[in-house]
């Protein structure tokens, strides 16, 4: 896919009035242009920055990753520098009186102060080092950083000039170039472990080739500059195309979705602004196929199939989604987006990953609460590149989602077979999710939420599937007028699972999905089914079945199996401190405010067809002695 290959053998021509983004925008019409309900949250979230006084972020958060895996004591006090820029400055757009700009300056000054705009357990570093060359370390964190502070230099320089002359503007140029632009243009190439994401498959590339072009985009202003910025922006962006599946699925999941196929989407975008709509691939199907993902990942008003660092109910910028459907014709994508849409204010929150994006979506028309009928994607699809296979059944509904792929997907579990079913949008056989990144796990595949024994798969010998590219499904077989999905799943075990074989079969019929095992592990041992639920089972033993009443399906099972129920973990109060962000191990399926360090989270419920009443965790284990056999388990 050769989207980039002419642009980049091509002299750059920017438009008679320079590099700008946003041409299409009138800033100057923001105040009255902003709905009134955004417009009051996003002042409400300024204005708790106004009076704060950020605390100096300490050496001991900063290592605490390297020495127990603690990553939040220090990103907590990094992402609110962040967020404070997001707010005010977004505060400071739609109001246009001055009121946020010395707060801005305050917050971009510190940042320019600190010593490293990195997270620790994305570099080699302990701390940063003394002569500087941790600024070699161009990733996540530090780019988003540089991307905020540039934003607030294109849409803010003349007041900051007019405040301190010369002074201010010349430190953030400088900051911005030395950490970024130049670091880059110097220093990356293919080899370098620093630069291990530069013209490689994977969301950190994309990610930070946006905010690259985001500060090139504001500071720059040589034309022959911006050229060779552009070209070798668009050299690595190639590579992160090249690399990306044909059939649209994101590759590391629907979590990350947002920034991998999202941040791509922003390239587009801002390439098109920027040329003056010289550089323009919005049209290119691939856009079509990277947001087609989203419809059978994420099921309007319920839940996710989660495949992955996913939680299990991802909230979705709904508002960008309509947008790009709107601007590339596709009808289908906005109806689908249009269902996601569940207020003004509560999708407004869910955009934090993408100023430009923010800006773009707090002026488009897809902000309105304009309905049209809701769109589903047609059933089944199989999605081959990660083999990767969805169906409804034609009465209930029940949804199918399974994945049969290897247990070495980026951000992925180590879960080949697992299959994820929903009622109607209710939980009927679930992914657990993620833990949280707020510990970080050098092994984290083998973390309980990442392996094979907290999903729906199977155990023999007391062995769960193994981690690593080499445990993979094979003879993969989607048979879509049969409405069926089968593959071999023996080489997902270590040896001493001692699995001769065991494939696994999935058809609907009617209102049912029927799931077929047929395993041999040779002489005596032992089988275990594994099935996750987030409701607690009632075990019918005559009939062999077990029941989930607040859904209203039953699980069918063999007779040869003996069935235990176990807790796994109880979710935690709404009101717990220990709540985070991204804090989704105790499966709280609410969406959680950005808020100021040490004060208590606030929680914003979804609305009450999204809540799942209580939330727990429940491990299914059906136990058989059957050293090979062929079991149906039918749920209906």
């Amino acid at each position: 896919m050769d989207m980039f290959r002419f642009d980049m053998e091509r002299p750059l021509v920017l438009p008679s009035d320079g590099v700008r983004f946003f041409r299409d925008i009138d800033f100057e019409a923001m105040p009255a242009t902003v709905p009134a309900e955004i417009r009051t949250v996003v002042l409400e979230k300024a204005e708790r920055w106004l009076g704060y006084i950020f605390p100096v972020i300490p050496a001991s958060a900063y290592t605490l990753t390297r020495r127990n895996g603690n990553r939040y004591n220090y990103e907590i006090l990094l992402v609110d520098r962040w967020m404070a820029l997001f707010d005010l400055m977004s505060a400071e757009l739609i109001t246009r009186q001055g009121r946020y700009i010395e707060k801005i300056m305050d917050v971009v000054w510190m940042n320019c102060e600190m010593s490293t705009w990195t997270i620790q357990s994305h570099t080699d570093y302990m701390l940063p080092t003394v002569d500087g060359s941790s600024y070699d370390w161009l990733e996540l964190f530090s780019a988003e950083m540089g991307s905020l502070i540039a934003w607030a230099y294109y849409f803010f320089k003349d007041e900051f000039e007019r405040r301190v002359p010369t002074v201010f503007n010349a430190r953030i140029v400088y900051e911005l170039r030395h950490r970024m632009l130049d670091n880059f243009m110097e220093n990356a190439k293919v080899g370098d472990k620093r630069w291990r994401w530069f013209c490689a498959g994977g969301n950190w590339n994309i990610w930070i080739m946006t905010n690259i072009l985001n500060v090139a985009g504001a500071i720059v202003t040589d034309p022959e500059e911006m050229d060779r910025i552009v070209k070798k922006v668009l050299t690595s962006a190639q590579v992160y195309l090249d690399t990306f599946p044909k059939d649209g699925i994101c590759p590391e999941g629907p979590r990350y979705w947002t920034l991998s196929c999202g941040a791509f989407i922003d390239l587009l975008e801002q390439l098109h602004d920027l040329s003056g709509g010289a550089i323009d691939h919005l049209s290119d199907p691939i856009l079509r196929t990277m947001l087609e993902y989203n419809m059978y990942f994420i099921k309007p008003g319920t839940a996710t199939f989660n495949f992955g660092d996913a939680e299990i109910c991802l909230a979705v910028d709904s508002i960008f989604l309509r947008r790009i459907a709107k601007r590339i014709g596709y009808e289908e994508m906005e109806r689908y987006a249009a269902s996601l849409y569940i207020d003004a204010k509560t999708s407004y929150l869910q955009q934090t990953s993408s100023f430009y994006r923010r800006l773009r979506d707090l002026f488009s028309s897809a902000v309105t609460t304009e309905s049209k009928e809701p769109y589903e994607p047609p059933y089944p699809r199989y999605m081959e590149s990660l083999h990767t296979y969805f169906d409804k059944t034609e009465q209930a509904p029940l949804y199918l989602g399974v994945k049969a792929h290897t247990n070495a997907d980026p951000h992925g579990h180590v879960d080949t077979g697992s299959y994820i079913v929903y009622k109607d949008g209710a939980p009927v056989l679930i992914d657990p999710g993620l833990d949280c990144y707020s510990t970080f796990n050098w092994n984290y595949k083998m973390t309980k939420y990442r392996n094979a024994g907290w999903h729906n798969t199977m155990m023999f010998n007391g062995c769960a599937e193994a981690g690593g590219g080499q445990f993979a499904a094979s003879a993969q077989c989607c048979s879509l007028a049969q409405r069926s999905f089968s593959c071999e799943l023996a080489k997902t075990f270590a040896p001493e699972a001692q699995v001769r074989s065991w494939s696994r079969a999935w058809k609907s019929e009617g209102g049912a999905i029927t799931v077929t095992d047929r395993w041999d592990i040779g002489g005596e041992g032992t089988a275990e089914m594994v099935l996750m639920t987030r409701d607690k089972p009632r075990i019918v033993a005559e009939e062999h079945k077990l029941v989930l009443d607040t859904v209203g399906v039953s699980v069918t099972y063999d007779p040869m199996f003996t069935p235990r129920v176990e807790l796994l973990e109880e979710s935690g109060s709404l009101n717990s401190p220990e709540i985070s962000r991204e804090h989704t191990t105790r499966l709280d399926f609410y969406q959680i405010a950005p808020r100021l360090p040490y004060e208590k989270p606030t929680v914003i419920p979804y609305p009450s067809s999204l809540q799942w009443g209580q939330p727990y965790l429940y491990r299914v284990v059906l136990r058989t002695v059957a050293n090979h056999a062929t079991v149906v388990t039918i749920i209906a």
